[in-house]
């Protein structure tokens, strides 16, 4: 899927607006035209309004997926976040039980948190600053 930010999305949209202003060009050209030609780009410019509507349609739908999608993200971030609190929590009545195969889990559990908020951040351009500080390196 095509975010709105990526070049591809930006360009497609250029076209669109392109496309647009063409048909509105071609439109207001019409009535100069000699009556059998009029009628010939009449008909042109019902399917050209068919194929912007359609490339609108993909467009606003694209936006809407990358938007649900980044509300999606948003929320997987809140929840590691937390997650990562409460492991934090956890810690001190697990250190205690002297179970290595459970300090293993919290541990990889822990810097899975860490590491998803990092790449996280990284591939959508966000400064990380809501992460927490990791208490246990």
């Amino acid at each position: 899927m095509k975010n709105p930010s990526d070049k591809t999305y930006e360009e497609a949209l250029a076209d669109l607006a392109k496309a647009i202003e063409d048909r509105d060009e071609t439109a207001r050209l019409i009535p100069f035209l000699k009556p059998h030609e009029q009628q010939e780009a009449n008909r042109l410019l019902r399917i050209l309004d068919e194929r912007i509507e359609r490339g609108e349609a993909a467009l606003a739908a694209e936006y809407d997926a990358d938007q649900k999608l980044n509300a999606a993200r948003d929320h997987q971030r809140v929840m590691s976040i937390e997650l990562i609190r409460r492991l934090e929590m956890m810690y001190e009545h697990i250190l205690p039980l002297n179970n290595k195969e459970g300090m293993e889990k919290w541990r990889l559990c822990y810097d899975e948190s860490f590491n998803f908020l990092r790449l996280d951040a990284e591939e959508r351009g966000l400064d990380n600053s809501d992460s927490p500080e990791k208490k246990f390196p």
